[in-house]
């Protein structure tokens, strides 16, 4: 059976959108009958991988990820994780590397390409890619000018590789609501910084609020979860989804969705549910901006930038503007057809 080994990390501090996105691939993958495990670095990127029935090879780490920003390992940090990665390859013999996280190097990358096929997913164009192909399924993807490492060298880019789960696959056109009864927050897998606490109790303290239903999609990296059920204790109208099996119920039941950058706007604009996104990280700084200026989504600024008065305002607003919100809803669901982890698989499997 063909073995593809996917190298990513997913954790509290760092977030959990690589682990996910990978998965997302991976169950396409697996569809198509290919044997699939994953090298994490990470406790909770390790069990999100078991708990998603695929295993995991974990990479010993003494280094704590970085909270804020990328981290960018050492030539002799990259050494010796290449080094691990190389027993590993001669020990499965898998067909193809597929590699998601910017712990990487030029000379890293060539090792690796010496050994197997590799594949490298990623979303801010640092360097010339020594690999077999490369994977950006973001809008921005073309803005960054890639250049190719060599002729043979495959890059899918754009929405048409957008790695989005079958969930969200040929979605109903979304019938806009006119009055908004459920909100839905979202702050990704991890919630680093604390928002999603934050954001609900902005929301649940202003009376203008008091009658509808806040939906806070609980990942299973929060430390906060304690806060967060005597938050909801409190209050009767907000409701938490802790690692929800399918999220896109929620999305398409929610009227207004406020989230973080990333992967998940792709979601978003799926279900058709117009957005108010802020940005967590540097690699969703550009999705977001162009998301916004094609009217995909609102854009709220930094997470550290958020303030309650105008968080507020911006809800309350587009609450009040139901042409706006049909617009974002159709063209969120125009740009998003759920078929890009298909497109990866069938060029995936042409390279073995």
């Amino acid at each position: 059976m063909l073995k593809i080994l996917f190298r990513v990390d997913g954790s509290r501090r760092m977030g959990m959108g690589h682990i996910i996105r990978c998965l997302s691939l991976a169950k396409e993958l697996k569809n198509a009958g290919v044997e699939v495990a994953f090298i994490t670095k990470h406790k909770e990127g390790e069990s999100k991988v078991i708990s998603s029935g695929f295993k995991a090879f974990r990479i010993p780490c003494d280094i704590e990820d970085s909270s804020e920003g990328f981290y960018y390992g050492s030539p002799e940090d990259l050494i010796e994780e290449s080094g691990y990665i190389i027993n590993l390859i001669s020990d499965v013999k898998p067909k193809i590397l597929i590699i998601d996280s910017y712990n990487v190097s030029m000379d890293f990358l060539s090792v690796l390409k010496q050994k197997v096929k590799t594949v490298y997913i990623d979303d801010i164009n640092r360097f010339n890619y020594p690999v077999d192909m490369i994977i950006n399924g973001n809008i921005n993807a073309t803005d960054l000018n890639y250049i190719k490492h060599t002729v043979a060298e495959q890059m899918l880019l754009g929405i048409d590789y957008n790695m989005i789960r079958n969930e969200f696959k040929d979605l109903p056109k979304r019938i806009v609501a006119k009055e908004i009864t459920q909100i839905m927050i979202t702050t990704g897998g991890s919630d680093s910084f604390g928002l999603s606490q934050k954001l609900c109790k902005w929301i649940l303290t202003n009376s203008k609020f008091e009658n509808i239903q806040i939906n806070l999609i609980v990942g299973s990296a929060f430390s906060n979860k304690l806060e967060l059920n005597k938050l909801a204790r409190e209050h009767k109208n907000l409701i938490l989804h802790e690692n929800p099996n399918k999220i896109s119920k929620i999305m398409l039941q929610s009227d207004i969705a406020i989230s973080s950058g990333g992967s998940t706007l792709y979601e978003l604009c799926a279900c058709g549910t117009p957005t108010l996104s802020f940005v967590v990280a540097d690699n969703q700084l550009g999705i977001v901006l162009r998301m916004n200026e094609l009217g995909l989504v609102q854009s709220i600024g930094w997470h550290n930038e958020l303030e309650k008065e105008s968080l507020i305002n911006n809800l309350s607003n587009l609450m009040k503007n139901f042409e706006k919100r049909k617009e974002i809803s159709s063209n969120g669901q125009k740009l998003v057809d759920g078929n890009g982890g298909s497109r990866i698989v069938e060029k995936l499997l042409q390279m073995t």
